[in-house]
């Protein structure tokens, strides 16, 4: 992946917008030992700015902290679980003799309790929170009134 390196030689020229689109913003000044170990660190990933030029960088919003978590109801429990075992809206509404429409809802909800953007994170959040669904899934409660039957 091709790097944005500006070379300056005086960094008091380098501008905001340049900082902020910059792999690294590297002084002419540099000796040729520094360059080259400059040169293999940006090829390595690393982004280097000068100290003397981070007081200018953009200041970046922190992403916006989920709003404090909310116990997910029964059904939504059971929607988390099934994104998590990846079934569509639809077959969701199946399992749970609900409409389709219902389901959205109840994603949209659990979307917005667990701090997500769309249902590959919350199926994600799912896996990794197993301790969070603690509901019965829907066919093992058909399948225990039947054998009580």
């Amino acid at each position: 992946m091709p790097k944005i390196v500006v070379f300056a030689e005086d960094l008091s020229e380098v501008t905001a917008e340049q900082i902020r689109v910059a792999d690294a913003v590297v002084p002419f000044a540099a000796d040729n030992q520094t360059m080259m170990s400059l040169l293999k660190l940006i090829q390595q990933g690393e982004r280097i700015i000068p100290s003397a030029l981070l007081h200018r960088m953009p200041v970046q919003k922190p992403p916006p902290e989920p709003l404090p978590r909310m116990l997910l109801s029964p059904r939504e429990q059971q929607v988390v679980q099934m994104l998590a075992e990846g079934d569509a809206n639809k077959v969701m509404a199946r399992k749970l003799g609900i409409t389709e429409a219902t389901v959205k809802v109840h994603l949209k909800s659990v979307l917005r309790k667990i701090g997500v953007a769309n249902r590959t994170q919350a199926a994600l959040w799912g896996l990794s929170n197993p301790t969070e669904l603690t509901y019965v899934p829907t066919e093992m409660v058909a399948g225990a009134l039947a054998a009580n039957d």
